[in-house]
């Protein structure tokens, strides 16, 4: 079990680009009216992101459950800490405000990548040929190049 709902939607971006955008934006001269909310347009449920890691390291999906229905105890308070900053966006469908972030970069002819099932299944993939995520038999299967393309 673990507190999520499948509707959730995450915004997620490779970091490389997260930090290509910030230089961008540190050379734009002018003040941003708000602040630089870097996130993508298009947004990637929680069940896709399972669906996709549950594929790759071939275990088994979570059941989710609200996190107000969720039993706390059931994890230790080191694990509840692990994850407590996660749940708010593993729980509700938050969006943040980009346009000004979005306008500035399109202008500067950057787009975010588009997060779909092929983008999950290469980064689920480095991160376990990396050591982020354990994932020995990832190794066995098929090798990775360093940007975690299949060689």
């Amino acid at each position: 079990e673990w507190p999520g709902r499948e509707d959730a939607l995450l915004s997620l971006v490779p970091v490389d680009k997260v930090a290509e955008a910030i230089c961008l934006l540190s050379r734009v001269e002018y003040a941003p009216k708000w602040a630089w909310h870097l996130v993508s347009s298009e947004e990637t449920s929680l069940q896709q992101l399972i669906d996709v890691g549950t594929k790759v390291f071939e275990c088994q999906k979570p059941q989710l459950i609200p996190v107000e229905e969720f039993d706390q105890k059931r994890l230790s308070s080191v694990q509840w800490k692990l994850i407590a900053p996660f749940i708010p966006y593993l729980n509700y469908r938050t969006r943040f405000k980009a346009i000004h972030a979005s306008e500035v970069l399109g202008s500067l002819g950057f787009q975010w990548p588009k997060m779909d099932e092929n983008l999950l299944d290469k980064l689920y993939r480095y991160c376990g040929s990396s050591g982020f995520i354990r994932a020995s038999f990832l190794n066995r299967k098929q090798s990775f190049d360093d940007s975690g393309g299949i060689q």
